[in-house]
């Protein structure tokens, strides 16, 4: 009954930073181009502020936290409303996630990438599986390319375990590099073979483009990554200490969220190059998932507290910019 009046007292609290954000004025930010969009449709409308990008970001977001929600509920026991509802709490105290970006679409095709990599490994090893890990996560380099660098870490992860090592490599590479070729194909019957050269040079570019960085943070935005980067921290080590003590489907699929936390922040450390990006909309399926696992099973006498600092600093932001 505490954790379901907590997933509502969350939904009023998304529902009052999802709504306040249409009605502040925050800096413009140019965000990371994508690969393929501007050639098919209008990107800078796209991901605009205007009726279609909240439309789509509120769709994506859903779904982003409704995967999520799929995630646990296939790895793990129990059935809960607060781990999407944590989700979508810690992604819209960023007022620019309430609008398209490249970073909504990166993000769910990572979560389902991360789905198959746990999948793969707890329910059997099957190759076509392992096959959808990689073309997933091919695909989301397309709009976010720093994400492609998860590759080692989910080829790795698995390999040691796999009983057909040649056969795991040659799936895996064949499932990174199949939507490059579908997409290179396709612009070659379109365009033709130089503007094809061109894109793969622009990929390629794009997965190695270290942009100069534009930090600039708020007294309020130092303490809200500062709230959130400490609660992981304690979430995580809480998840880390007692992968032992799950069952083994649940201590697998885990240590598979810590993994992606970890590799997940060496990338956007490496490539984000401005702080105000939603990035939070990829980080914050792992912290989510740890922070959701600590909450249950080791604070739920202290819900409303955290809940209520959390509050306190996202809030107190967000009156910020109305301020201002």
């Amino acid at each position: 009954m505490k954790t379901r009046n907590t997933a509502i007292l969350l939904i009023g609290l998304i529902c009052v930073l999802w709504c306040s954000a249409f009605f502040i004025n925050p800096e413009p930010i140019r965000l990371p181009q994508t690969l393929f969009l501007d050639r098919i449709v209008d990107s800078d409308y796209l991901f605009g502020h205007n009726l279609l990008s909240a439309v789509l970001s509120g769709v994506f977001l859903l779904a982003i936290a409704a995967s999520t929600f799929f995630f646990n509920s296939a790895f793990s026991s129990g059935i809960n409303y607060l781990l999407p509802t944590l989700y979508m709490f810690l992604v819209l105290s960023n007022p620019y996630s309430v609008w398209f970006t490249p970073f909504h679409i990166s993000g769910l095709l990572l979560i389902w990438t991360s789905f198959y990599s746990a999948k793969y490994r707890v329910t059997g090893q099957q190759f076509g599986d392992l096959f959808m890990i990689f073309f997933f996560l091919t695909i989301s380099s397309f709009f976010y390319g720093g994400t492609i660098w998860m590759f080692p870490a989910l080829l790795f992860i698995n390999l040691m375990a796999s009983e057909h090592k040649f056969k795991y490599i040659v799936t895996s590479i064949v499932g990174l590099l199949l939507p490059l070729v579908l997409l290179s194909g396709i612009n070659y019957l379109v365009n033709g073979w130089e503007d094809t050269l061109l894109l793969l040079q622009r990929y390629v570019g794009q997965l190695i483009d270290i942009e100069h960085k534009t930090i600039m943070f708020t007294a309020a935005e130092i303490c809200r990554f500062v709230i959130i980067a400490i609660f992981t921290i304690i979430s995580a080590y809480h998840v880390f200490s007692n992968l032992d003590r799950y069952k083994i489907v649940k201590s697998k699929s885990y240590l598979r969220v810590l993994l992606y936390l970890f590799v997940l922040l060496l990338i956007m450390l490496i490539f984000v190059s401005n702080n105000k990006y939603p990035f939070g909309i990829i980080m914050y399926f792992p912290i989510s998932l740890l922070f959701y696992e600590y909450i249950t099973e080791n604070a739920k006498k202290r819900i409303g507290i955290y809940l209520f600092v959390f509050a306190i600093v996202f809030l107190a932001e967000r009156m910020i910019y109305f301020i201002r």
